[in-house]
């Protein structure tokens, strides 16, 4: 029972009270009073002794010095490579090895089952992304690939939202547009992974005041372009050896270097077939038999599904950090990838090469499948939780699912009603996500959140070739609303295939990187100057809980102090101390 049970908080999932943890009933003689509470003082009980061995002395632990009696085993010694000795204690770690206290001992869950966790990972998930991109060859256990492909069925809403080609093919112009009765802001991005190029830019329009702002980057420059606030155009040319202030802060040639793996890395979809053909031989290196058939609700009636059973093995362990290796190896030499990070992948992968798979066996993954598609997925790990997802069919495979690991269940139920999708994600019976999407006009609502936060959002999904276009006519949250805060609003966010890469004339740019301090301090006082009035001008109307949530005070404020910064154009004379002028006495100085 709760009562004379104190509230300490909230559950933020389901909103039920969690109350103070009642202390044990106190033991013992008392001794006394607590002078400043007046509570009992106990007298302290001493644990009670354990049983005393028993038996014959037949030796002494090798390990611990202790006597050894009949009947009892010896602390086995360790065995594999020493890899360093525990800061603590002093003793040795061990890699692999089975025994002792160190890592891959049996003080925790031992190595092989962690890199059972990694390969199993690998294959449930890029497998499933991978069979849905590509058509590939399938291998001896073809007929599980080919059911987990026919599973793959996520409704018109997903689909919808679907831009994989795009962001596979590195070739994408995203965008979002805020209008309403006196404003409109506009953004957008672009990017062509094949030529190195990508833009950002952003226009804004308050009530006929405007603002433009450009960023571009290619395979040699940064630029910057803010017609509003400086006339010039700003580079930085980020391969060049620059000798200005910029170029000696630290941490710059960190920047430069990733500018330059950004620039060169090529469009994703090459590493993404390399990773898949890894996982698909991966999996084709298991062995899997039948086990006892499993009864699963499918379409609102009980089926009996055939049951498959593989344990992970060491071969489909090394196939896949084999492929997974070639997949980075061919990457590094695309990419002009940093030397740090070049490097710590490479200890990753030299540590993982020298693991014994000893224990990965004691890994499995069991497969049910029902008309040719995958009724139940369960992946057990040694030492680990057991995940489970489990596919209960409807209009579309996976409508109605259930997925479990460590005691949580987590609910996704849907219907379709006339063209209308219906979906709920739950969680310990509270509903974290609802949505409703009307296939043929494109009309959404999405319910998120619970009891205690949530927020609602309407607005039109459609479809567009690779891409989509989403447009929000209002979300509310916490008590506000986007229609409450400005007029006729509503906000647009489109991804489409194809760069749109924006254009600055940098031939009379101005060079940041051989720029002194003094050239950048001035520079920058001028354009925090014209910055807050530009800010001022854009933001006049806007009411204020949209600058509170937006930011927009305090960056005003942050623009207006930056003189407080700035390196001064000469020293300043001294204040003349002004004297304090004593208040006259009126009768009554009381305190």
């Amino acid at each position: 029972m709760s009562e004379g049970r104190k509230i300490t908080g909230y559950d933020p999932m389901t909103g039920a009270p969690i109350y103070e943890e009642a202390a044990p009933a106190p033991t013992g003689k008392i001794t006394g009073y607590d002078p400043m509470t007046g509570a009992p003082v106990y007298e302290e009980v001493a644990p009670a002794p354990s049983a005393a061995p028993t038996g014959k002395i037949t030796g002494y632990d090798p390990m611990t010095g202790e006597p050894v009696y009949e009947g009892s085993a010896p602390t086995p010694p360790p065995t594999g490579k020493i890899t360093g000795y525990d800061p603590m204690t002093g003793e040795p770690v061990y890699s692999g090895g089975k025994g002792g206290s160190g890592a891959g001992g049996t003080g925790g869950v031992p190595k092989a089952a962690k890199i059972a966790g990694i390969v199993a990972g690998g294959i449930v998930v890029v497998l499933i992304l991978a069979l849905i991109v590509f058509r590939i060859a399938l291998g001896r256990n073809g007929k599980f690939l080919l059911a987990l492909k026919r599973s793959a069925d996520l409704g018109a809403f997903v689909e919808a939202l679907d831009v994989s080609d795009i962001i596979l093919n590195g070739d994408y112009t995203t965008g979002l547009t805020l209008t309403s009765d006196d404003l409109t802001v506009e953004m957008e991005a672009a990017g062509d992974a094949g030529k190195g190029n990508y833009s950002y830019w952003a226009h804004a329009d308050a009530d006929g005041n405007e603002a433009e702002a450009t960023l571009t980057l290619d395979k040699k420059t940064l630029a910057l372009y803010v017609p509003e606030i400086l006339d010039d155009v700003l580079v930085y040319n980020y391969t060049e050896d620059n000798d200005g202030y910029i170029a000696e802060q630290q941490g710059m040639e960190q920047i430069c270097e990733n500018l330059e793996a950004t620039t060169s890395m090529p469009a994703p979809k090459k590493y993404y077939k390399l990773l898949q053909s890894a996982v698909i031989k991966s999996f084709n290196k298991l062995k899997f038999h039948k086990i006892s058939s499993k009864g699963i609700k499918i379409n609102g009636k009980k089926r009996d599904c055939k049951g498959y059973s593989a344990e992970l093995n060491e071969a489909a362990a090394r196939t896949f950090l084999t492929g997974l290796e070639k997949t980075w190896n061919t990457y590094e030499k695309d990419a002009k990838v940093p030397e740090e990070v070049s490097d710590k992948v490479e200890d990753f992968f030299d540590t993982m090469s020298d693991q014994d798979f000893d224990d990965i066996d004691d890994s499995e993954i069991h497969i049910y499948l029902y008309g040719g598609k995958v009724a139940r997925l369960e992946f057990e790990a040694y030492g680990s939780d057991v995940l489970c997802i489990e596919f209960h069919g409807g209009d579309y495979w996976t409508q109605n699912m259930t997925v479990e690991s460590a005691g949580t269940a987590v609910e996704i139920s849907g219907k379709s009603e006339k063209k209308v999708e219906k979906r709920k994600i739950s969680a310990a019976s509270v509903d974290i996500l609802e949505y409703k999407y009307n296939t043929r006009s494109g009309e959404l609502q999405v319910e998120l959140g619970n009891n205690i936060a949530s927020a609602k959002i309407k607005g039109k999904l459609v479809k567009k070739g690779k891409g989509f276009s989403l447009t929000v006519d209002d979300i509310e949250a916490e008590g506000m609303s986007l229609s409450g805060m400005l007029n006729d609003a509503s906000l647009t966010l489109t991804m489409t295939k194809g760069a749109k890469i924006k254009k600055v004339d940098t031939k009379t740019a101005v060079d940041l990187g051989d720029m002194s301090e003094e050239k950048l301090t001035k520079l920058a006082e001028k354009a925090a100057k014209n910055g807050e009035e530009l800010l001022k001008d854009l933001t006049k109307d806007l009411p204020g809980e949209l600058m509170d949530e937006l930011g927009l005070d305090s960056l005003l404020g942050d623009l207006g102090g930056y003189d407080e910064y700035a390196l001064p154009a000469e020293e300043a004379a001294p204040a003349v101390e002004q004297p304090v002028e004593e208040p006259a006495y009126d009768g009554d100085w009381s305190w």
